[in-house]
């Protein structure tokens, strides 16, 4: 009896090694979900930044009475979706959503 549970404990152990290897993403998933990660990341540290940026292109476009009115209107929200946006991902860094790990703004990062 004392053989048979070994032989089954072996078993076991040899098809949870198969599974969780066969289990495992491939390379190219593995460099997409660490640069989702690395995106988040940087979003999440960053994502404020929008709060100077947008005033300044918006400056730059319209008029720096624009920039200083819509530009900061624009910053905040934008500052607020990259950081949220940046929490998900690092959340959602293990899944490919969107499909195949995509940035959901454009551009992915402020730098």
């Amino acid at each position: 009896m004392n053989r048979l549970r070994q032989h089954v404990f072996i078993v076991s152990v040899i098809a949870l090694i198969f599974l969780l290897v066969s289990a495992t993403p491939s390379q190219a998933d593995m460099g997409q979900m660490g640069n989702k990660l690395r995106r988040g990341l940087i979003n999440v540290a960053t994502g404020w930044f929008e709060v100077f940026h947008q005033p300044h292109q918006v400056g730059q476009q319209e008029g720096y009475a624009a920039g200083a009115t819509k530009g900061l209107l624009l910053g905040i929200g934008w500052a607020a979706a990259r950081t949220v946006v940046g929490v998900w991902d690092v959340g959602t860094f293990l899944f490919p959503i969107p499909p195949n790990y995509e940035s959901i703004l454009e551009p992915e990062t402020l730098i």
